[in-house]
């Protein structure tokens, strides 16, 4: 008979290979490299693999070859997210309400979707259709195109796919590059008529876009010389709240 403080074979095994994970960093593992280091059969390390898969507590990237802990593991034990990013957002949001006098937007990717979760209204703000808690165009907002710019072209691909063509999704891919080099996306007008919008990511641990921050306001006070100074202003608060969050730059770490 089984005692009650012997663990359970096939738990043991999986939490061995969640550990190995784990210790990846972000960086996923092949097939071989989790067998390699669990020491388990590679059939049983696939049967598990493919069964958390399943579930949803790592995900398999087929171009790379690769597992990663899916970020709902990731989530347990842990604050929503959203509530963690609101906390570290809203001292930058604040600085540049002061500085602009526009609103500044938070908005959080929640799997598939972009959803506007905080705002802190500016002095001079205008009437925006977007009210808290509805899901935002990832490809039609300054919010949405920043995070599109940190993502791969298959996710984009998705993301963008709802909205917008095949060729629709071509013409956004060199716009979404222009923005990764700026660190900020622009929308003039494309969301809501007479409304400009400067958006910048917020980066993860891992360097995935998590949430973005936006300054709005009236497409005639949001002259190309401010939105040059808000969204390089913005860039660096949005850069702050990622190194709160663990992200490194490449740059950080060859420094």
């Amino acid at each position: 008979m089984r005692g009650k403080s012997e663990p359970i074979k096939v738990l043991s095994k999986t939490f061995r290979i969640l550990d190995v994970l784990h210790e990846g960093n972000g960086k996923g593992l092949r097939l071989a490299d989790v067998v390699e280091r669990v020491g388990l059969p590679k059939a049983t390390v696939n049967r598990i693999l493919r069964s958390l898969d399943g579930l949803g507590l790592v995900r398999f990237e087929r171009a790379q070859g690769r597992y990663f802990v899916s970020e709902r593991l990731e989530k347990f034990g842990q604050p929503p997210l959203s509530a963690t990013l609101a906390q570290l957002a809203r001292p930058a949001m604040t600085r540049l309400v002061s500085q602009f006098e526009q609103t500044v937007n938070l908005a959080v990717v929640e799997g598939d979707h972009l959803v506007y979760r905080h705002m802190v209204e500016g002095l001079h703000s205008v009437r925006m259709h977007a009210i808290l808690g509805t899901m935002l165009s990832f490809p039609k907002t300054a919010l949405g195109r920043s995070i599109l710019a940190h993502l791969p072209s298959e996710r984009v691909a998705v993301l963008a796919g709802r909205t917008y063509t095949s060729a629709g999704i071509e013409e956004l891919i060199p716009e979404l590059k222009q923005v990764r080099q700026t660190g900020y996306a622009v929308d003039q007008g494309v969301s809501e008529p007479g409304l400009s919008c400067v958006g910048s990511a917020i980066l993860d641990m891992a360097g995935r876009p998590v949430a973005a921050l936006s300054i709005s306001g009236s497409a005639s006070v949001l002259t190309e010389e401010v939105v040059k100074a808000a969204g390089l202003r913005m860039k660096q608060e949005c850069d702050g709240i990622s190194m709160k969050l663990g992200y490194c730059s490449p740059r950080q770490r060859t420094a």
